[in-house]
């Protein structure tokens, strides 16, 4: 699992589509293990401790095939993001968000915002934000009759309306 800069684990949060009975997730592929450290006592409230770190595994890092992917899986859909050499540490995805009308929202480092089509896995829609989107999910509202997907990217919100 990719680290955040402060050596923890970050998780993009899956989701499950119950009329389709599908459960989406992040699967991420590396050349790192994840390694344990002890926190060291006291453990003070509300303080970060420190439970462990991204440990490349040295044998395999010169190897071409070494490298850290990460994709969007769930039956037949199946998306992949852009790769990044192990050395590189990055949290590559935004969480995911599924809708009862059969679309799966989420987002990349690259900045992108996807929707795709939650049995065939096709990628209806995309845009560039301009910022990151990665760790949270997306989340749906519908304001005056109309739903509506927002997302964070970066240090803002983007929020899209879908068609009626």
């Amino acid at each position: 699992m990719p680290a955040d800069n402060h050596g923890g684990t970050v998780f993009q949060p899956p989701t499950f589509d119950p009329d389709r009975r599908l459960f989406f997730v992040t699967a991420h592929e590396t050349c790192a293990t994840w390694e344990a450290i002890k926190p060291t006592p006291p453990i003070g409230l509300g303080v970060r401790v420190p439970s462990g770190g991204r440990r490349l595994v040295e044998d395999t890092l010169n190897s071409p095939r070494c490298g850290q992917s990460t994709r969007l899986q769930a039956a037949a859909l199946e998306h992949r993001y852009r790769s990044y050499p192990s050395t590189v540490n990055l949290d590559l995805t935004g969480g995911l968000m599924s809708t009862a009308s059969g679309l799966v929202f989420t987002g990349d480092n690259e900045g992108y915002f996807y929707a795709f089509e939650a049995t065939s896995g096709k990628e209806l829609w995309r845009f560039q934000t301009g910022a990151p989107v990665w760790g949270s999910a997306a989340v749906t509202y519908v304001l005056d009759g109309r739903q509506w997907v927002l997302t964070t990217a970066g240090l803002t919100f983007t929020a899209f309306a879908l068609p009626r």
